[in-house]
């Protein structure tokens, strides 16, 4: 009898299949579920400042459809720096003119509150639709822009090489 529990343990291990992580969204939100893909933590000057936890249907992240970005914070953090930072980055990885930029960094200093320790923001990405963040499973706002999206979620998930191995590790490529 221990064998067959071993060789239960030991398929799904090898398999990934018996215990998969699922993000509740809210049901507005969630047509489909959304299952962990891969999980990375952030550093900055050696201080762990969130982890980000990346989530798709299926477990698999496809470019250009629908997933969540679990970000669990490890310090306290300004909004208005998160939005900032955020700003930053989207201006960084991209080419959009600075009033849309303007805009968005205004939406997000609305959204984005203050974080303690252990505050979990969550983001969706639909293709097309309106970006709606959480904090801690309640609805913050939302950057009605469709075009915001993939712009802001690059900022994890575009190819960089100072971020490379971060990024491996949300795609489960590592």
């Amino acid at each position: 009898m221990r064998f067959w529990f071993l060789a239960l343990f030991l398929m799904c291990v090898g398999q990934n299949t018996c215990a998969k992580e699922v993000l509740k969204l809210p049901d507005s939100v969630a047509r489909y579920a959304m299952e962990k893909v891969g999980q990375a933590t952030f550093e900055f000057l050696f201080l762990d400042i969130y982890e980000a936890t990346l989530y798709a249907p299926k477990g698999v992240y496809t470019a250009g459809e629908p997933f969540a970005l679990k970000l669990t914070y490890k310090k306290s953090l300004k909004g208005a720096a998160i939005a900032k930072r955020s700003q930053d980055e989207m201006a960084n990885l991209s080419d959009v003119d600075g009033d849309t930029l303007k805009r968005w960094g205004d939406a997000m200093l609305e959204i984005f509150p203050n974080v303690e320790k252990g505050d979990v923001i969550v983001g969706v990405y639909q293709p097309k639709l309106p970006t709606p963040f959480y904090l801690n499973s309640q609805f913050l706002g939302q950057v009605g822009d469709p075009d915001f999206g993939q712009h802001f979620f690059d900022i994890w998930l575009k190819p960089r090489p100072q971020y490379e191995q971060f990024r491996k590790k949300l795609l489960n490529q590592l």
